[in-house]
Formats: structure tokens, C-alpha cells, sequence
């Protein structure tokens, strides 16, 4: 049970921070477009991090949440939130130059 709900608040926080980045993306500068795009990914990043110190911390209290060899769960939710939000970059650049037109 315990795996289900780490599993899903690691998916809930990914995909509320990839959310509110293509908010804000939609509606800024060119230069904070880069910057922002920049610190999306950092963001997504410092959570896995986060996630990752959580279990670790969970597991020397004897709390075991089974993410199987290497973590690869954890892997595969940070690879998949990075693929994701680099695709709402892609889409919010097509979208900013289709306003242009």
C-alpha cells in the first residue's frame, strides 16, 4: 500500500509542476521561455532527488516501499516526466509561433 501511495504522489507532484511550467511557458518572454524550459527540468530533477532521499529516509525507519532493482520505478517515472514536459515545450514553441503569424 505504501508503494501505491509513494508511487503516486511522485506521478501527482511530476505532473502538477509539467501543468503549471506550460502555464507560464504559454505566456512569457523569449528569454524567460529558456530560462523557464531550463528550470522545469531542474525542478523535475531536484524532485526525483527529493523522492529518492524520502525512501532512503523510509527505509532506516524500517518503512519498506518495494520500487524493485535500482529504484528503476523511480527511473521510469523521471524519464517518463522529462520526456513529457520536454514535449510541452515542443508544443508551447509551436503554439508561440503560430500567435506570431
Amino acid at each position: 500500500m505504501e508503494t501505491i501511495l509513494f508511487i503516486s504522489a511522485f506521478v501527482l507532484v511530476n505532473s502538477l509542476i509539467i501543468l503549471l511550467f506550460y502555464y507560464f511557458l504559454q505566456r512569457v518572454s523569449p528569454v524567460l521561455f529558456i530560462l523557464l524550459c531550463l528550470t522545469e527540468l531542474a525542478v523535475i530533477y531536484s524532485i526525483a532527488e527529493l523522492f529518492n532521499q524520502l525512501d532512503i529516509y523510509l527505509l532506516k525507519r524500517k518503512v519498506f516501499i518495494e520500487l524493485g532493482h535500482a529504484k528503476i520505478i523511480l527511473l521510469e517515472i523521471l524519464l517518463g516526466s522529462l520526456v513529457i514536459a520536454v514535449i510541452s515545450m515542443i508544443i508551447s514553441i509551436v503554439n508561440r509561433s503560430r500567435k506570431k503569424w
